[in-house]
């Protein structure tokens, strides 16, 4: 019964205090002196209503009322437009016959067109460990958002082909649909974690033959489970 009492005082009190904060809201925004501007730090304009100018830094000031109403500028968390970097890792767990674990690293270079499409050119590694193979893929990734707020999900796909740096047989093309949050920690910053399914051709060179006790040196496709945290920034 106590717990309930707290619990039912606490979020009383929240929402007493989000309605006051709202009065305060709805307050500032009817005061007919002060219109709504988008301006940067320390720029004057200066209202028709009104023989004066209004210093639009964090604050709005007034003789009428000869009061200060304080501004509170929204967080700004959320996509925009303009360049940004990935950096990726994750581990991919192999699927089917010619499936291989492997290690991931990317770093993606790329443009949000706006706060929902991002399209960037992607290069990292493919680290196959229990056939000790290096794979490096190119790519294009493609990135749809559907909200632009500070928590995001989105939709992602990769093309390209991939390059062995350990043996000429590895090589061919990959491809990852995949899907995950976005979380923005700053303005110009966020974390991200999903999973995704990459599909990566390859002709086996001798290691895969041993490893699959087999000499089949025909195209085939090593897929995998992906699962990928990044980092990314503007």
């Amino acid at each position: 019964m106590k717990k309930f009492l707290t619990s039912f005082i606490l979020i009383t009190v929240f929402f007493v205090a989000f309605g006051q904060q709202q009065k305060q809201d709805i307050a500032y925004l009817s005061f007919q002196n002060i219109r709504k501007k988008t301006l940067g730090p320390n720029k004057f304009f200066n209202d028709q209503t009104t023989s004066e100018n209004i210093l639009a830094n964090n604050f709005a000031y007034t003789r009428k009322r000869n009061q200060y109403f304080t501004l509170r500028p929204s967080s700004g968390l959320g996509l925009q437009t303009g360049f940004k970097e990935v950096v990726e890792f994750g581990y991919q767990i192999g699927n089917g016959f010619w499936g291989v674990d492997r290690i991931k690293f990317d770093i993606i270079t790329g443009y949000h067109i706006n706060p929902h499409f991002y399209f960037g050119i992607g290069t990292g590694v493919r680290f196959y460990y229990d056939i000790s193979s290096l794979v490096v893929p190119v790519y294009a990734n493609f990135r749809a958002y559907p909200l632009k707020g500070k928590i995001s999900p989105f939709f992602s796909f990769k093309g390209g082909y991939s390059f062995s740096i350990i043996s000429f047989d590895m090589g061919g093309f990959i491809f990852e649909p995949g899907f995950g949050v976005n979380f923005m920690i700053s303005k110009k910053s966020a974390i991200s974690f999903g999973l995704g399914y990459e599909i990566q051709q390859i002709q086996p060179d001798t290691n895969f033959s041993r490893y699959f006790f087999t000499s089949d040196h025909s195209i085939v496709h090593s897929n995998a489970f992906s699962t990928f945290i990044s980092y990314s920034f503007y």
